[in-house]
């Protein structure tokens, strides 16, 4: 008998399973085959596989609506979904229920495998030695619905630690597909199971309701649209497969330098401008050019109110170095444009170990400004000498980090116009480091 469930933006019906007891798994979930913590920057979780254990998930079933427990019980004992969006009709299901899926994908004649990560970081996992220029690209595409196959460097990744049937499938087919995107339900389903979830793509007019046991009705389409397939290859460094717009290609593969401070109204801002300039200078090109030689250099605050202007003292500090922050717009950080930067620069402490405090995936992109672990003072309010020594310590840690970056000496960055020709441009410059 089935039953309809309304969550907090979403509407979906259950078919094939009553709702009676379902709620009784809010303290605990039996799982199989089960997917603990187990990323490179997750240290308190390890992989358990082929044994029996109890997930314990009350301490976050506040945070779960009571409509997504019966989908948790269903994924949980590897029993499949369905689900049509206006691109595909997918079947889902846990790692639990490989077998099931691969049955479907025989008698369908479906190879559309793919694997839907929790969090986007995940990637850095399943192919440990991709690079730091394809760990940017995948982080860009997948908020846009975008999947990326790899037919090379996933054998040495946590591949290894799935179902055997299943890795031999992968095997034939000779590459691993991953998605993630910002889908609520699916999304809240991986990091509840703590597992990836298994999709199979098939054209949106198939009929899958023979093969699962229950179907997710979505009144609407995702929130995010369903991109291509995207192939990367590792050796070249760019999309073998797949469609997107030259525009937006160039800007997914652009390094991203992201400076923070409270309220973006003075030090961020000006620190953003303070590294344009000094970027441009150092690659031979002009500010508005800094995109076309793979940069872009952004900034945001902690508690901004989105589109005030730049303090008037942060305006005039930064006039004399040939900078205008006119145009300047404060925008508040979100977790979009965190995952997507490379470099995360804070002005104090209190930022830093609020931003790891909520999101310690980011601990190996953020850090304090000052090298030497100073924190950059507020000069919000200050007469105008306090703007002016801000900017002159904001352009003295803005030279060493671009220094870092550049893989310069200091010497060179903070005198560009002894070492740089500016009607000479230079080619894109990568910057030292993995992300």
């Amino acid at each position: 008998m089935g039953g309809h469930l309304t969550l907090a933006r979403h509407s979906f019906t259950i078919m094939k399973y009553g709702m009676e007891g379902m709620t009784s798994m809010r303290l605990a979930l039996r799982c199989q085959a089960s997917f603990v913590d187990c990323c490179s920057f997750h240290s308190e979780g390890v992989w358990i596989h082929d044994a029996m254990m109890h997930i314990a998930i009350a301490k976050d079933a506040d945070a779960i609506p009571e409509g997504y427990l019966p989908l948790l019980e269903i994924l949980t004992r590897g029993d499949l979904l369905g689900w049509t969006t206006p691109s595909h009709a997918w079947a889902l299901t846990s790692l639990t229920g490989a077998d099931r899926l691969l049955q479907i994908a025989r008698s369908t004649h479906s190879r559309d495998l793919r694997l839907f990560l929790r969090r986007p970081a995940e990637m850095a996992d399943w192919v440990p030695d991709l690079s730091q220029r394809g760990r940017r690209f995948c982080r860009r595409a997948w908020p846009m619905g975008c999947s990326i196959r790899f037919h090379d460097g996933f054998q040495q990744g946590l591949f290894t630690r799935l179902p055997k049937t299943l890795r031999q499938w992968i095997d034939q087919q000779g590459y691993l597909t991953l998605m993630h995107g910002h889908k609520d339900i699916l999304s809240d389903m991986a990091l509840s199971l703590r597992q990836p979830l298994l999709f199979l793509a098939h054209p949106p007019e198939t009929d899958l309701t023979p093969h699962v046991d229950a179907m997710l009705s979505l009144p609407t389409p995702s929130e995010e649209p369903e991109g291509p397939v995207l192939a990367w290859q590792e050796e070249h460094g760019h999309v073998i497969e797949g469609a997107l717009d030259p525009n937006v290609l160039q800007k997914m593969h652009q390094c991203m330098v992201l400076f923070l401070c409270t309220g973006n109204t003075c030090r961020s801002p000006m620190a953003a401008a303070l590294f344009q300039k000094g970027l441009a200078e150092a690659l031979g090109c002009t500010m508005d050019a800094l995109g076309d030689h793979g940069w872009q250099v952004v900034s945001a605050g902690l508690a901004a109110a989105p589109g005030m202007e730049a303090s008037e003292g942060a305006r005039k500090a930064v006039a004399p170095h040939g900078l205008s922050l006119e145009s300047h717009r404060s925008q508040p950080i979100h977790l979009g444009l965190l995952d997507e930067a490379d470099h995360i620069f804070t002005m104090t402490q209190s930022h830093l170990q609020a931003l790891l405090g909520r999101l310690p995936h980011l601990h190996a992109n953020l850090e304090l400004l000052s090298p030497d672990g100073f924190d950059i003072m507020d000069p919000y309010g200050s007469e105008q000498p306090i703007y002016d020594e801000c900017a002159a310590i904001l352009m003295e840690n803005v030279q060493r980090r671009l220094a870092e970056l550049l893989k310069r000496p200091l010497e060179v960055i903070a005198t560009p116009s002894a070492s740089t020709d500016m009607h000479q441009p230079r080619g894109p410059v990568e910057p030292a480091g993995e992300l």
